[in-house]
């Protein structure tokens, strides 16, 4: 089974202080036998979430008192080793994408968020983690996000993915 795993997920696993870290550590052990996939959004929001908030996050064997770049690039990598995850991107073709009199060209990807947009109505970011995790043929979208969460049923409506929090 192919699952997108949300970064609120990916970082509250390793976290050991972060509130819903025994809930991403539950919700990853359903499944074990999975492939989990990120895409390179996810790798990005990670590296700004932690690069803010090095100094009020504790992980297990790392010592975080010295703040480098180096150190967030660790705990990205540990995030992704701890579950095997595999950071999928995608070699998109541009498309025309016309918005009144401009004409741009965009990815796929994109227009997918654009489209997703209109009908599930949520943040930027998580339009963009759902667009992706449908492009990358995700079934399963493990999150602990609640604005995701409320908007399961139209999510998995428009996508076909089904989206999966914690109990």
């Amino acid at each position: 089974m192919r699952i997108y795993v949300d970064t609120g997920v990916l970082l509250a696993n390793i976290i050991a202080n972060d509130p819903n870290h025994v809930k991403a550590q539950s919700l990853l052990r359903k499944f074990t036998n999975s492939e989990f996939i990120v895409s390179e959004i996810s790798i990005i929001e990670m590296l700004s979430v932690l690069s803010r908030n090095l100094d009020l996050i504790e992980i297990e064997g790392i010592n975080l008192k010295v703040s480098s770049t180096s150190i967030v690039k660790a705990i990205v990598l540990l995030a992704l080793k701890k579950i095997n995850a595999k950071v999928q991107t995608r070699k998109e073709k541009l498309i025309s994408y016309k918005l009144g009199k401009y004409n741009m060209q965009i990815s796929l990807t994109y227009i997918g968020a654009i489209e997703l947009s209109r009908k599930i109505k949520l943040r930027t970011l998580d339009l963009l983690h759902i667009a992706f995790a449908k492009q990358l043929n995700a079934e399963i979208f493990l999150t602990l996000d609640k604005e995701i969460l409320k908007k399961a049923n139209v999510i998995t409506e428009e996508t076909q993915i089904k989206v999966i929090g914690s109990d």
